[in-house]
């Protein structure tokens, strides 16, 4: 499976670099009346859980992050902008994460009961989701065009989520 995803990735990649995208262009059509947009991501999951982590008792957010668990992930992305206010987006994304008490740091307080308890996982995750966005600020304008405009946005949708962690004994 993630040689699929990465001989996927590498053909976008190729074909978006050897295309003449004009995004920079502000004569080209594409500048001029947007309809369609790919975007391609990669960048790294990370599992931020009770397992692992670092030494003493386990802190929020990024203060507890152990580098050593970090996965790839890849996102693609198609939007279509049928009129300037609204948009509709279908987007996937695949990653995979884990844990592992074995990696918390032997310092002697707090973590040791973690290194003791040994548990870990890992586990794929793959997530599809639609969603529509609305942008109001449209209809509050004075000039056409959307050079140089900020454009917050609402958007809502549904999206499906698959995950089966697995444990080594």
């Amino acid at each position: 499976m993630k040689k699929l995803f990465c001989s996927l990735a590498v053909s976008v990649a190729g074909l978006l670099s050897s295309a003449n995208a004009g995004a920079q262009n502000y004569n080209s059509p594409l500048y001029q009346d947007p309809k369609l947009e790919l975007s391609v991501g990669a960048g790294p999951m990370f599992f931020l859980g009770d397992l692992g982590g670092h030494k003493g008792v386990g802190q929020r957010f990024l203060k507890d992050l152990n580098i050593p668990v970090a996965r790839p992930a890849i996102n693609a992305s198609l939007a279509w902008y049928p009129s300037d206010w609204f948009g509709i987006r279908l987007s996937a994304t695949y990653g995979a994460v884990a844990g592992d008490d074995a990696l918390a740091p032997a310092a002697g307080g707090a973590e040791m009961d973690r290194k003791d308890r040994n548990l870990n996982f890992k586990s794929a995750i793959a997530e599809g989701s639609l969603q529509a966005e609305f942008y109001p600020t449209v209809f509050m304008e004075k000039y056409a065009g959307l050079f140089h405009k900020l454009r917050p946005y609402i958007t809502g949708g549904v999206g499906l989520f698959h995950f089966n962690p697995k444990a080594r004994l």
